[in-house]
């Protein structure tokens, strides 16, 4: 083949696109590349890719596309790479976003320090030896695990692999090492050579990322950065030392064993055979350079069929890889094309494409619309006639065919019976087939045989990940290449997640054997299971909060490779899930901090939800009551937007109570707004709802399954009201769990900016970073906690619960910010001095609690008898506690009626009627036998009376009942109320 003819061969990048049908794409992590440039929706992936990566604190890079192939040469922005200036490279979003604009580039970082402070190392293995790499890799996660640092793993295009981990900073003794040692002979390829392997360490030098470009998996960058300490990554280093040392190579690297020159000459006909190979395999590879140049086959379906036929013939490597040259031309990439022909060779010989496939595509490029110069019209057609001859043709169930997958192979008498499931591209629709051939050799899918039947079982399913959701650990599916399928938590078989995944796959198809598509399944799980070897599940939590060992946070803005929030969590449901100028947050939460008002007091308060299960302290409730317009509600979604989007309430009129409760324990270790007005139609006591936050735990309840569903809750809730009588609050005790603050004006919250100005709906989501410290710095908090609250037991000896609580915000607060906010302090010292006296002011007095709520319930809950006539008769028996005689001023209470009396104000009874005999207000510490004119009979009841003075607060229950006289035929009504 002469230079003019390989100089034919136009530029492209070696991506999928089908030319007879445009619908025929492969997606790669919801990223779809064409063959011609990177089109619009893939720079549209990247520039989305690249914000999120600067979004979280990485230093983000260009790198260019020349000639439709990525390459490895960074766009520096007018800097150098050798000058101090290109280390002083950072990544600006408009410069970028700008440069994507006009061009397409792929992406990448510069290692070392990073945006938001970090640090990121890059650990190169740049090894081609399989063994080798397989090896030593083992042994870099196996010391990265042991040390528990956090990694992300990245398989190049060569198939070499790149670690990335963040650190908190780089030390000079971890800069003072560039390369790993290691034992063996171990080789790269480079330039067609075999060199010595290597692994770097890269500090301050620029990577391209594959992941999402290449890699059919999302950039490592698009996660929040886990920083992991760098004592341990020393330690790691160490480690490596202790295991490896630095080692030459015995001998020279070994290049590729040359065929054996035979003693005798080749016969004539071993002659001719080589020249009729050499022949084809020229013929092949300049129709393909045709096909390649105008873009009719995708390069993925070159590589895969090209490469198969190469490895089937025995095609040399060097003499394959100059094939591979001359079909991509300026395109061509060694490294690439030799990942794919190793790839190739481990794979099953007989079931690989052959020749039938070559004659398949020369097919599909004579048939097109393409108008074809007369000589590549004649090559086309010259290589078709000559597999014609050879009766090279596939079976139309081979001709599309993405994927063969032998599922069994029987021998009987001279023949095999053979099936196989083969994922056929119809039309952009996947289907999977049951076919089933004889054949006179083993694997002959691909050889003579004859069709036996063929049937459509469903549709094509690729594994994605492992996943653990409650209690059911199952694979994720991604259906047709495009439509994600995750198994519900309903599902409690095989049977079932089949019956799920084809109604997921209904608008593919409506063809599904369950028993057959089972198998294929339990193939694909065998296949994912030896390729990864031991698999980790991803842990997807239906709610916010802590995992069991502190080390990971569950949130929208924290998924990582291992842990997830539920997409179906309310946050998502809400649109909540948002992250909006958190640094310009953190500079406007830091000004409210040390202004130290009321609102800082609220901030203080969300950010103390995080720390709720780690500390171990119970959560409260702060009421905010006062004038309507006064800013509560505002100042409270201001306070919960520092962890969630909060531009409006998320408890609205249509909650229960039992959804308000679910409410709460989803969003575990997060604040929560209530707003009273909202629940208009619920009839839901602040009671019950101070108690159920202090106490942790909602409602016990049964499930259908006999197990018990104890939802947790901690969190602190905020409850803004208008209407809300906190004495029951006080009279309950109540008061020692939740914070009540009276709001008469904004003013009282902040002056630095207005409730118009709405920055609950501007900002959210800095308290991720807050989050991320606690993980990194639990230790630290937990010793400032202790020392601080050390002597809390008698400084707060009533409200101790709330100033645990408030504190272990301040403490975080102040850590992060590097600040002591002293106003602050004073306001909190405040808050807690009020509840404080407030109590004090209000302390209950057992007698007078009492008298209050016996008073209070006169009229709904007593037979009143006047002038020895009964004046009020009461006609609901069963919530009757008695009878009240308005001239004695006595109370005759039903035994169960009192035992009602006393559990509803949450007293000790024994105490309760020592306390009242000594009042003199209980006549006898047992019930008596007496007789009731109301009812007309004698029962035992428990006799309260009081002085005159002391009942003159109920002159005015007395005033109703005196207008409330009934008919004295009532008398005769002898029903009991017991």
């Amino acid at each position: 083949m002469n230079n003019a003819t390989i100089e034919k061969a136009r530029s492209g990048v070696r991506t999928p696109n089908l030319n007879q049908n445009q619908n025929q794409k492969q997606p790669i992590n919801n990223l779809t590349l064409t063959n011609q440039d990177v089109n619009n929706t893939v720079q549209e992936r990247v520039k989305k890719f690249v914000q999120e990566g600067i979004k979280n604190g990485y230093n983000i890079m260009l790198f260019k596309i020349e000639n439709g192939e990525l390459t490895k040469k960074p766009n520096w922005f007018d800097m150098k790479a050798t000058d101090e200036e290109g280390k002083r490279y950072k990544a600006d979003v408009d410069k970028l976003l700008l440069a994507l604009s006009k061009k397409p580039y792929g992406y990448g970082i510069l290692t070392g320090e990073q945006l938001d402070g970090f640090s990121l190392i890059g650990i190169d293995v740049d090894i081609d030896t399989e063994e080798c790499k397989e090896r030593l890799s083992k042994k870099i996660e196996e010391l990265l695990d042991k040390h528990k640092i956090y990694y992300h793993k990245e398989t190049t295009k060569s198939e070499r692999l790149h670690y990335y981990i963040v650190l908190d900073k780089i030390t000079d003794r971890i800069r003072s090492i560039s390369k790993l040692p290691y034992t063996g002979n171990c080789f790269k390829n480079k330039d067609s050579k075999e060199m010595q392997g290597e692994i770097e360490l890269s500090i301050d030098k620029s990577l391209v990322v594959y992941d999402g470009f290449i890699n059919d998996k999302e950039p490592f960058f698009t996660q929040k950065p886990y920083k992991n300490q760098y004592q341990t990554f020393e330690n790691f280093l160490e480690d490596w030392k202790k295991t490896f040392k630095p080692e030459e190579p015995k001998k020279e690297p070994v290049k590729e064993q040359k065929e054996p020159v035979k003693k005798q000459k080749e016969t004539k006909k071993e002659q001719k055979e080589l020249v009729n190979n050499s022949e084809l395999f020229s013929k092949i590879v300049e129709a393909y350079k045709i096909i390649r140049q105008h873009r009719i086959i995708n390069g993925w379906e070159i590589d895969k069929v090209f490469s198969s036929y190469c490895v089937r013939e025995n095609i040399k490597t060097e003499q394959a890889l100059e094939g591979f040259k001359v079909i991509f031309g300026s395109e061509y990439d060694e490294k690439m094309s030799l990942r794919i022909l190793n790839s190739t060779k481990k794979k099953d010989l007989n079931l690989l494409p052959g020749l039938g496939s070559v004659r398949y595509h020369i097919e599909i490029a004579l048939n097109s619309m393409v108008e074809f110069e007369a000589y590549e019209k004649a090559v086309l057609e010259a290589l078709l006639n000559d597999l014609k001859s050879k009766n090279y043709e596939l079976p139309d169930y081979l001709k599309d065919a993405e994927d063969v997958i032998l599922h069994e192979s029987t021998k009987k008498g001279k023949y095999y019976k053979e099936n196989y499931f083969i994922v056929r591209n119809i039309k952009g629709i996947k289907k999977v087939m049951y076919v089933s051939i004889t054949a006179s050799e083993k694997n002959g899918i691909y050889k003579r045989h004859k069709l036996e039947k063929q049937k459509e079982i469903g549709i094509k399913a690729k594994i994605v990940r492992l996943v653990q959701d409650g209690k059911i650990t199952t694979f994720e599916y991604l259906l047709n290449d495009e439509l994600l399928y995750r198994p519900s938590h309903d599902v409690k078989s095989s049977e079932d997640i089949i019956k799920e995944l084809t109604l997921k796959a209904v608008p593919y198809t409506m063809h599904f054997d369950n028993a057959l598509y089972r198998r294929y399944l339990t193939i694909l799980i065998e296949n994912y299971r030896e390729e990864h070897g031991k698999v980790v599940p991803c842990i997807i939590s239906g709610q916010t909060g802590w995992s069991d060992d502190f080390k990971f946070f569950y949130h929208y803005a924290l998924n990582d490779k291992y842990h997830e929030l539920h997409p179906d969590h309310l946050l998502y449901q809400y649109r909540k899930d948002r992250i909006e100028e958190k640094d310009k947050q953190h500079e406007i939460v830091k000004e409210i901090l040390q202004e130290g008002k009321l609102l800082a007091v609220l901030l203080t308060a969300s950010v103390s939800s995080i720390l709720i299960k780690p500390l171990n302290i119970p959560a409260i409730t702060v009421i905010l009551g006062g004038n309507s317009g006064a800013g509560k509600t505002t100042s409270s979604l201001i306070a919960t937007s520092l962890f969630y989007y909060s531009d409006d309430v998320l408890i609205n009129a249509q909650a229960t109570g039992t959804g308000l409760e679910l409410t709460i324990s989803k969003l575990n270790s997060l604040p929560v707004l209530i707003d009273e007005s909202a629940l208009a139609d619920l009839k839901l006591s602040l009671t019950k709802v101070v108690f159920m936050v202090s106490g942790g735990k909602g409602k016990t309840r049964g499930r259908k399954d006999l197990n018990v569903d104890l939802r947790e809750l901690s969190s602190n809730v905020f409850w803004t009201t208008e209407t809300t009588d906190i004495d029951s609050l006080r009279r309950n005790g109540a008061f020692r769990r939740m914070i009540y603050l009276i709001v008469k004006s904004w003013n009282d919250l902040t002056e630095l900016f207005k409730p118009d100005d709405r920055l609950n709906e501007r900002y959210a989501g800095c308290g991720v970073d807050y989050i991320k410290y606690a993980i990194e710095h639990m230790k630290d908090i937990k010793e400032a906690f202790k020392e601080e609250t050390k002597d809390f037991g008698s400084k707060y000896k009533e409200t101790t619960d709330l100033a645990l609580n408030l504190f272990s915000g301040l403490i975080l607060l102040e850590k992060y910010y590097n600040a002591r906010f002293d106003e602050l302090r004073k306001t909190i010292n405040k808050v807690l001095n009020d509840a404080k006296n407030l109590f004090n002011e209000n302390k209950e007095n057992v007698v007078q609690t009492f008298k209050d709520y016996i008073f209070a319930n006169t009229t709904s809950k007593f037979h009143i008898v006047g002038n020895d006539i009964l004046t009020l008769k009461l006609s609901n028996n069963h919530d009757i506690w008695g009878e009240y005689n308005k001239d004695t001023r006595t109370y005759y209470i039903f035994t169960r009626a009192f035992k009602e009396i006393i559990k509803e104000l949450e007293k000790e009874r024994n105490l309760l009627t020592e306390e009242l005999l000594k009042a003199g207000i209980l006549k006898n510490k047992e019930a008596k036998t007496q007789w009731l004119k109301s009812i007309g009979q004698s029962v035992r009841v428990y006799i309260i009376s009081f002085k005159k003075e002391e009942a003159k607060t109920n002159n005015e229950e007395d005033n109703k009942v005196d207008n409330n006289v009934v008919d004295n035929d009532v008398e005769d009504d002898d029903s009991v109320a017991f």
